[in-house]
């Protein structure tokens, strides 16, 4: 049966409109969870509820809260700082000591707002060229210090790290702690196949046992668990192109030195390592401020990035609690819900991400949350994190919605979850949604993720068309007002 029957159930916005919608879904999906919550931000009221007082796994909508907390503890014009320290004494043109590297945390040395990758590194770099540098005798100390515990959540399944969305996380990072390996194939079968690193800093090892042959792609390729170190294997047809594979480093502060060590090579700076040289206080330092915490917010709530949001929930610890950790950043979030006298009980916090399935949340606390932040005094920041059908974040999810631009979401996906919240936008009225599948593994990704859009959307459409007819009745019934002789007002309204 076709999901446009959907849009085809029942007539009247409420309870059995809804109810209709819900039944219909859930037979589509019969051994999956569904859970529905949309509450008035208007009356701070629930206008329907299916499961919404049930626990859920939420995914990435997660990071809905890491992201509200944030920004209710942390100034909008926040920017996380990388620093050089110098530790030891400059003659002529040589610095002899200690140049320490601290990281608090950006998450954007990279090319996602700047030229290049190597963009703020060089920069980096050419303060030591201002200074008068071009040699450095001693020991670069790479300080990571800023953050405490694991650079692998304990609650992340193994496989994830082995995935671009569970890099390790650094208080130093470059280029999401990731690498891009560019496959060519030869121009025939049994040609050698060509991989190319990018960016390439001399960080990562390449084992290649992939041949040219066959006419698709069949690659494989393995991490090994502790060494940045790469193993490729099977076919590629040599008319295939060019593939692309975006995977994780090992030990990110390893790949930030070597990154380092590479734009110092650039800029003509020579690096001596002594580990006897002399060393002292620090007589000077170097501060370079990050992109600010609303650039920070749409790359975490539109397009999901998962190392942002853990390093963001470390950044919350350290500002509000005086340690850079996840639990110091867990601890932030639950007191935000506290004193917003939201139900802290009713969210199971593990991570800042939503990528662990340990997370759990009812979906009538999550609309809870959003209602309070729609009021709250960054609430406009808060919403235009999220993604836009169409424009901003999440792909081509609910772009051909019929009010697709009443519509602001957060979606989420991780094995056999499914999750959709956000806001859809009315005249006198705005609804907080949240809508979950939980054990869909049988479920087709794209039909679980077509069925939460169709709700959603039809939602949207309901309360839209709703409002939509009643300013075109007031426009008429405003228009006929003056209209005194009562055959031409039953024509009028007729």
């Amino acid at each position: 049966m076709p999901l446009l029957i959907l849009l085809l159930v029942a007539s009247a916005f409420g309870a059995s409109f809804l109810d209709s919608l819900v039944a219909y879904a859930d037979s589509l999906a019969p051994n999956a969870k569904l859970g529905l919550s949309v509450r008035s931000a208007r009356t701070d009221s629930l206008i329907y509820n299916h499961n919404g007082g049930d626990w859920f796994v939420p995914a990435s909508t997660m990071k809905l809260l890491v992201t509200a907390a944030a920004i209710n503890s942390i100034p909008l014009d926040y920017a996380p700082k990388t620093l050089l320290h110098f530790e030891g004494i400059k003659k002529n043109g040589e610095f002899s000591g200690i140049l320490r590297v601290e990281g608090r945390g950006d998450p954007n040395i990279s090319a996602r707002f700047y030229p290049d990758a190597f963009f703020v590194l060089t920069g980096l770099a050419d303060s030591l060229k201002s200074r008068g540098i071009d040699t450095i005798r001693g020991i670069l100390n790479f300080d990571t210090t800023f953050y405490k515990g694991s650079r692998k959540p304990a609650a992340w399944k193994k496989n994830f790290f082995d995935s671009w969305y569970g890099a390790e996380i650094s208080s130093l990072s470059f280029n999401d702690n990731c690498v891009l390996f560019e496959i060519k194939p030869g121009a025939k079968d049994g040609d050698s196949v060509a991989i190319t690193v990018i960016p390439d800093v001399g960080y990562v090892k390449v084992k290649n046992n992939i041949k040219t042959a066959g006419r698709g792609n069949r690659i494989k390729y393995a991490l090994d668990p502790v060494n940045p170190e790469f193993s490729f294997s099977g076919t590629i047809g040599a008319k295939f192109g060019a593939y692309n594979l975006v995977l994780p480093v090992r030990n990110p502060a390893a790949y930030f030195k070597a990154a380092f060590l590479k734009s110092l090579e650039k800029s003509g700076i020579v690096y001596v390592e002594d580990s006897l040289v002399y060393h002292g206080r620090t007589r000077d330092s170097v501060v370079f401020n990050g992109t600010p915490l609303k650039s920070i917010l749409d790359e975490i709530n539109q397009r999901s990035q998962n190392l942002h949001a853990e390093m963001l929930l470390r950044n919350l610890g350290a500002w509000d609690r005086k340690e850079g950790s996840a639990d110091s950043g867990i601890m932030s979030e639950r007191l935000f819900l506290y004193n917003a006298g939201l139900p802290a009980a009713d969210f199971n916090i593990v991570d800042g991400s939503g990528l662990s399935p340990t997370n759990k949340l009812k979906p009538n606390s999550l609309t809870q949350l959003l209602t309070y932040m729609l009021k709250n005094k960054f609430g406009e920041v808060y919403v235009a994190s999220l993604a836009i059908p169409g424009i901003s974040g999440a792909g081509k999810r609910l772009a051909t919605a019929e009010f697709a631009d009443k519509v602001r979401f957060k979606t989420g996906f991780i094995e056999g979850v499914h999750g959709l919240a956000g806001y859809i936008f009315a005249d006198n009225d705005t609804l907080a949604f949240a809508l979950y599948f939980n054990n869909a593994q049988k479920v087709n990704e794209n039909k679980a993720r077509d069925i939460l859009d169709t709700l959603a959307a039809r939602i949207a459409k309901k309360y839209n068309e709703e409002n939509y007819g009643k300013k075109i009745a007031k426009t008429i019934w405003q228009s006929g007002r003056n209209i005194k002789n009562i055959n031409e007002r039953i024509n009028f309204f007729s």
